[in-house]
């Protein structure tokens, strides 16, 4: 499993690489497990004017000094997305 996973990274990483501004995005229409438990897609997740996606690992020093500071973060996102409706 975890081969076929670091594919995918590299798959992603290459896609992203060859992006343009205003491309749309690759993959959004794959479904991920989110902290819930609950399977979504970007495609079904995000609003009118978005989504923002956060990558971490639990694991990773600066990560842990920042896990206090996301809730501060969604809160400024949703803060933009009412003001931009």
């Amino acid at each position: 499993m975890a081969k076929k996973v670091n594919v995918f990274l590299i798959a992603i990483r290459f896609l992203l690489a060859m992006a343009k501004r205003g491309d749309k995005a690759v993959l959004t229409d794959v479904k991920m497990e989110d902290i819930s438990g609950v399977k979504v897609s970007i495609d079904e997740a995000k609003k009118e004017n978005g989504i923002l996606v956060l990558f971490s690992c639990n694991t990773c020093p600066f990560v842990m000094q920042w896990q206090d500071r996301f809730p501060d973060l969604k809160a400024w996102a949703i803060k933009q997305s009412r003001d931009d409706v």
